[in-house]
């Protein structure tokens, strides 16, 4: 088979995929007009997948190696496979797609007999729901004659992908969102921490919330830093956050609350911004979130304030505002607002 993809074109470049000594794939990269045709072939399976890219020659190599080293049973036309990063170290993020979609290479002009194409989907496809995923993929597809391009393009897109893995997907997908997150946190800091702050207000347990939680952790020594720059000497701070309430509030469960830490200055939200009224459930609950989000983030919030040792926090929560709202208000009382992103 290898033979016969040559003969549509020139070869730039070959290989196999080992793993663990053993061979599991071979591929060749053949150029194809401006582009390249990456086709790989299992060892284990007669399974033929191809790739069109305008990656470097050895990127395009190894992605559709990982593609074609995976299960056979995974393999199968009109099927949608989770990537697998840890064979892509080598590869830059924008050239590793989240997932594949599996279509007959036919379909896309390609004369290789019982080859299918897999085209790249973009972290924006990984926020539709699952059985969306594989008609959009192919529908962008198909004007590009079936390349895979940029993962993270659009990046807005992207993110929301990327925070719908974070708090949903199953693994691999979860560990591949993780990687691509902190590497998205030196170049756009701000947006990243944006999206992080639609991923912890779920409450996250077990793996996911560790993963989540260690990217929460390198977000926020960015923004204590960037904070500390921009912060007047003289204007007391306040970190200000959005939470749920846990579940023990009934029926304010999953109701999104603002919540804010402050150890000076006089705020005046409630005056601007009338609270709702809650119940008992719903207020002890709130103030439950309060202790432990304390509780975990106790030197951070401190630092982050500038408060000495033996000063009490003032901290409350809002149900009837935004975190844009609240922010406004404390920035018109006179306060700093230090972006954090935390979680419980």
């Amino acid at each position: 088979m290898v033979t016969a993809a040559e003969a549509l074109g020139p070869v730039v470049a070959s290989g196999p995929f080992v793993y663990q000594g053993e061979t599991l794939a071979f591929g060749v990269v053949i150029e194809e007009k401006n582009r390249l045709l990456a086709v790989g072939v299992a060892r284990a399976q007669p399974a033929i997948v191809v790739m069109r890219s305008r990656a470097p020659n050895d990127v395009a190599l190894a992605v559709v190696l990982s593609v074609a080293a995976r299960s056979g049973k995974k393999l199968v036309e009109g099927g949608l496979v989770s990537s697998s990063f840890e064979d892509l170290e080598e590869v830059p993020l924008e050239h590793c797609p989240p997932a594949v979609a599996l279509v007959p290479a036919k379909d896309f002009g390609v004369q290789l007999a019982d080859a299918m194409i897999a085209v790249g989907c973009t972290w924006s496809e990984m926020a539709l729901d699952v059985e969306a995923r594989l008609p959009a993929a192919t529908k962008r597809a198909a004007l590009v004659d079936g390349a895979t391009g940029d993962a993270l393009v659009p990046l807005d897109g992207a993110l929301e992908g990327l925070s719908r893995s974070l708090r949903k997907a199953k693994e691999p997908t979860l560990t591949n969102a993780a990687w691509v997150a902190q590497s998205l946190l030196e170049a756009h800091p701000e947006k990243l921490e944006a999206m992080l702050r639609t991923v912890v207000p779920e409450q996250l347990t077990g793996e996911r919330a560790e993963i989540v939680g260690a990217l929460v952790d390198e977000a926020n020594e960015g923004a204590l830093v960037r904070g500390n720059a921009a912060a007047p000497k003289e204007a007391p701070r306040v970190v200000v956050c959005e939470l749920r309430l846990p579940k023990a509030a009934k029926d304010d469960a999953g109701r999104s609350v603002v919540v804010y830490f402050y150890w000076r200055g006089t705020r005046r939200l409630e005056e601007r911004h009338a609270e709702p009224t809650i119940d008992s459930a719903a207020e002890k609950a709130g103030f439950q979130l309060l202790d432990a989000v304390y509780e975990k983030h106790a030197p951070l919030l401190l630092l982050a304030l500038e408060a000495e040792g033996g000063v009490t926090l003032q901290r409350g929560f809002h149900a009837g505002v935004t975190r844009e709202q609240a922010r406004a208000s404390f920035v018109e009382d006179g306060f700093f607002p230090i972006d954090l992103v935390l979680d419980t």
